[in-house]
């Protein structure tokens, strides 16, 4: 039989014309990998057989088949490759046009246990399964492209849908406010411009997803190649290349793209609605997203809930609750916690047990929010009241059972605990603020992160940073160290109308004055430490620095190093103290791990500066 050319399921979006003259987000419909699948498939059977003539089945094939127990509701609806054979055809029933490849070669290992390529004892109904895929007791395979080298085993698939791309998520603002497009390509820096609202009018995001969200209909389900589903049902899904599906309840109406190096795991129980995954996710025990979108590396296990909500990249959430939430990268949320209506693009923090950062309704309506500020260590127990913006707080501690009224507190590397002895004339409520109590005494604390987010970065191609010491965090202390340094008047306890900048929070005299000083020190390790960096030193334009800004970056270094000692040495003093051999069951303090690599780090750059500065006696 002569070949057949099909044409398209659905002609180009009417709207992609006039997207394509929007420069930035235009490019995106251009380059888009998702959408270059989605095209292809949009002549399924061209793109899985690519010069490939089909025709429909022979009378001894039909025979053949019948024999192995397969029935029709019409075999003439049913194409085949010309290499079809059916030797691995065994007891299905195949409804409306089903395409059919070839099953000679590969064998799939399941759970230890290998299967032939072929179609086993399943029912398809518009369903295209290309060369050596593996179907194995699927109760319904319909309308779903299932690409070469695929295995779909006791699942149940369905086809349709836009995939999860093209909706916004209140993500910032339950009631929304802050939202945020969805598509495969989102990344970080487009994420927060649209939330914040910044560069791009919100007319031209919905005219783009729009168009986006019409190309990625296909009308069609997708397993790539090299995938797996087992044990799964699947609704209006594109499980792309390098996704393994392992007893997920739901997957419905998604996104899921793995790459080589990077698969993307759905495994048990797990239900997830309406969202869009990256590479490198992984999914486990019963975790919940739904209207979301995972960038890449992160995930949620442990019965973790995630609703409307902007995932970014190692960032993965355990047994909490997240709600329409943007969460930047590397936050560790392992426990039973919550958090709504944040607003965290620097993300690099931690949520502890019991946290409840939710307090967005006011009894009027859910529009309150939270800004964390990058690096913020959220203690058990503690309860944040909205409004609240702590984002010019970076790496700043809310204590264990800590409850904060609505404020705006701008002082970094801060920590926020109860007041032990209420200041006289403290009102209900007010905590104290030590500014730059995590640089004066938790130092260690600080290059533990700075080392974790490097360690754990999963995602080298984005070039996240691990640098506390950034360029807007040393601006946020400069200005913080001006408001400490000049106050109108000198007291024993500052109120809010004091010095600006603290919240609903009391500041002690010694704390100001020791901050002052702090602030100051790392300022200038800060410059120093830039000042010598190996990717500027000896630059053209680069400051040359002096023998004696040498000397004195190499005694930061010794200070920075004595710091982090003693800051982890107060553990085990106060360890010893409480349990009786608290000593024989804990690392000492000198043998710590990243004890030991800052004094590795130091005395690396101890050497590096000295070969900068032979013979001049530092």
């Amino acid at each position: 039989m002569s070949s057949t050319r099909h044409p398209r399921l659905f002609p180009l979006p009417p709207l992609y014309a006039t997207v394509k003259r929007m420069s930035g987000l235009s490019r995106i419909l251009e380059t888009s990998r998702f959408l270059s699948l989605c095209r292809g498939l949009r002549q399924p059977e061209e793109t899985v057989f690519p010069g490939r003539r089909l025709r429909g089945l022979t009378a001894e094939e039909i025979r053949a088949l019948e024999a192995q127990g397969n029935a029709a509701d019409a075999w003439a609806k049913i194409r085949v490759t010309e290499d079809f054979s059916p030797q691995r055809v065994y007891g299905n029933f195949f409804i409306g046009r089903c395409v059919l490849g070839a099953f000679a070669e590969k064998v799939h290992s399941i759970a230890g246990t290998d299967f032939p390529a072929g179609i086993f004892f399943s029912t398809l109904a518009g369903a295209i399964v290309a060369d050596n895929a593996l179907i194995h007791r699927c109760p319904l395979v319909s309308r779903c492209v299932i690409d070469a080298e695929a295995a779909v085993t006791a699942s149940r698939i369905e086809g349709g849908g836009a995939f999860g791309n093209g909706i916004t998520l209140r993500a910032g603002i339950e009631t929304g406010g802050r939202n945020v497009p969805v598509f495969y390509e989102l990344d970080s820096a487009l994420a927060e411009a649209a939330a914040r609202g910044d560069e791009i009018p919100r007319r031209e995001w919905e005219e783009f997803l729009a168009a986006y969200q019409q190309a990625a209909d296909i009308g069609l389900g997708y397993v790539g190649k090299k995938s797996g589903v087992h044990g799964a049902t699947v609704k209006d899904s594109f499980i792309g290349p390098w996704v393994q599906v392992d007893g997920a309840c739901l997957i419905r109406g998604s996104t899921l793209m793995g790459e080589e190096g990077a698969q993307v795991s759905a495994g048990a129980g797990c239900i997830i609605e309406e969202t869009v995954i990256r590479p490198g996710c992984r999914f486990d025990t019963q975790a919940i997203s739904l209207r979301s979108f995972f960038a890449d590396a992160s995930g949620a296990e442990r019965q973790a809930k995630i609703t409307e909500s902007y995932i970014g990249s190692n960032t993965h959430i355990a047994e909490g609750e997240v709600t329409s939430a943007f969460v930047g990268p590397f936050v560790s949320f392992h426990h039973q916690s919550l958090l709504i209506a944040a607003f965290w693009p620097g993300g690099r923090g931690n949520i502890g047990h019991g946290a409840n950062l939710g307090s967005n309704h006011s009894s009027r309506a859910a529009d309150g929010e939270l800004w964390p500020g990058e690096g913020m260590f959220f203690g058990l127990g503690c309860n944040i009241k909205y409004p609240a913006d702590y984002s010019a707080s970076p790496y700043s501690i809310i204590a264990t059972g800590v409850t904060t009224l609505p404020q705006k507190v701008a002082y970094p590397f801060s920590l926020i605990m109860a007041q032990e002895f209420p200041a006289p004339g403290s009102p209900s409520g007010y905590n104290r603020l030590i500014p730059a109590w995590v640089l004066k005494d938790n130092f260690y604390a600080l290059w533990r992160s700075a080392r974790k987010f490097g360690q754990r970065d999963k995602t080298p191609h984005l070039r996240l940073h691990s640098d506390p010491f950034h360029a807007g965090n040393i601006a946020a202390m400069r200005e913080a160290h001006e408001r400490l340094a000049r106050p109108e008047q000198k007291k024993d306890v500052y109120f809010p109308g004091d010095i600006p900048g603290i919240g609903k929070n009391v500041l002690h005299e010694e704390d100001r004055a020791a901050a002052v000083e702090t602030y100051a020190w790392f300022i200038r390790y800060a410059r120093l430490r830039d000042l010598f960096s190996p990717g500027d030193y000896g630059s053209p334009e680069a400051e040359k620095p002096s023998r004696e800004d040498a000397a004195e970056y190499l005694a930061c270094l010794k200070k920075l190093s004595a710091m982090t000692l003693s800051s982890r040495a107060k553990d085990m003093t106060r360890g010893k103290k409480i349990i009786s051999d608290y000593a024989q069951t804990h690392v000492p303090p000198e043998e710590d791990e990243v004890v030991i690599a800052m004094k590795n780090h130091c005395a690396a750059e101890n050497s590096r500066i000295r070969d900068l500065f032979p013979g001049q006696g530092l």
